[in-house]
């Protein structure tokens, strides 16, 4: 029975010794290299299912970069620094290193932060040149389980019927300060294809979890769910 108890602490303390770690390091930690220094590691919160962080002593107005690593050292980045204006004093930056291919546009992994505050974001994209007239406003929107940033319903043809665009989210009319692109990082593309029946269009951005969606109303709505399908009920009962 002893020796049972041994052996079964051995399974637990490899098990945990094998559980990994994320780190997180930026600007705000003067780019630690992870897992030393003030780089930090990120603790699973079991409520989200996501790894979170915390930077503090942010000065609001103030524009920070950060990345997340798989473990120690420089070599397990994931993506892009990402690039966020502070809004805050602190910032919790979260990580999603497995998200799914659920409807959203970003799969593989997902990086978000979360910030008292509200900003002004917009996109922009190949659909205004990269321009910026043309740019698509975002309104904040507190209606779901983690706020979401959407811009107007665009109307039927905006976007060209089987035609591939791609796009970024940044603080208006500069990409010095928030600037997110693929996976959360400041460089890369989010991008979509549009279908022959493309409708009306919207965009949405949840900084919180890192989720972006470019949705067509209707034939794409059900596919991505979580409340999405409430967009288009909301807006048609208006």
């Amino acid at each position: 029975m002893k020796r049972f108890l041994i052996g079964g602490l051995f399974v637990l303390t490899a098990a945990i010794g094998a559980a990994q770690t994320y780190y997180l390091t930026g600007a705000p930690v003067g780019w630690s290299e992870p897992g030393t220094g003030g780089s930090m590691a990120m603790s699973l919160n079991g409520l989200t299912g996501m790894y979170e962080a915390t930077f503090s002593g942010l000065t609001a107005g103030s524009t920070y970069e950060f990345k997340v690593f798989n473990g120690t050292g420089w070599g397990g980045g994931f993506g892009n620094n990402s690039r966020i204006k502070a809004t805050d004093s602190s910032m919790t930056v979260t990580f999603n290193p497995s998200a799914p291919a659920d409807g959203w546009l970003d799969s593989g992994h997902r990086v978000g932060y979360k910030m008292a505050g509200v900003e002004t974001l917009e996109v922009i994209g190949t659909f205004n040149g990269w321009a910026d007239a043309g740019t698509l406003a975002m309104t904040k929107n507190n209606s779901f389980s983690f706020a979401r940033y959407e811009t107007a319903w665009l109307p039927i043809g905006t976007f060209a019927s089987n035609t591939t665009y791609s796009f970024k989210f940044r603080s208006p009319g500069t990409w010095d300060q928030t600037n997110i692109g693929n996976n959360g990082g400041n460089g890369g593309d989010y991008t979509f294809t549009t279908g022959a029946d493309w409708g009306q269009t919207l965009f949405i951005y949840e900084p919180e979890s890192g989720r972006v969606a470019m949705v067509p109303e209707p034939a794409t709505m059900a596919v991505l769910g979580l409340g999405i399908v409430g967009l288009a009920r909301r807006r048609r009962n208006k």
